[in-house]
């Protein structure tokens, strides 16, 4: 069993309000909020403080909108950069072989040459 301890945090009204909605019918928010910790830690910091500024807003329904595009938009970004990394890493390797070929290449003309 993992250990637990109890915390408070002061949330907008608002938020806590739609947040307990959304966890009905179980009153036990502790599963959600731990998974949305866990998620939160995840995250690049200049998210972070964007999904931060949304979460004090008027209108809830449009500031979980907005977080959901900055999510999406946080998700491909890194999917993209580690895309990148791998074609980068790819090409380096291909440059090493085709180095290893002409040099070959280059040998096998000497020898020719030679003859």
């Amino acid at each position: 069993m993992v250990d637990t301890g109890k915390k408070t945090y002061l949330l907008p009204k608002k938020l806590a309000k739609i947040f307990g909605e959304w966890c009905k019918p179980g009153r036990d928010y502790s599963p959600k909020v731990a998974g949305a910790i866990l998620v939160w830690m995840t995250l690049e910091p200049a998210t972070r403080e964007q999904i931060i500024d949304l979460a004090y807003s008027d209108n809830i329904e449009k500031a979980t909108k907005k977080a959901k595009d900055i999510l999406t938009n946080s998700v491909v970004e890194a999917a993209t950069i580690q895309e990148f990394g791998s074609l980068k890493e790819a090409a380096e390797e291909a440059q090493a072989i085709l180095e290893v070929v002409r040099r070959e290449a280059k040998e096998v003309s000497g020898v020719k040459k030679k003859r």
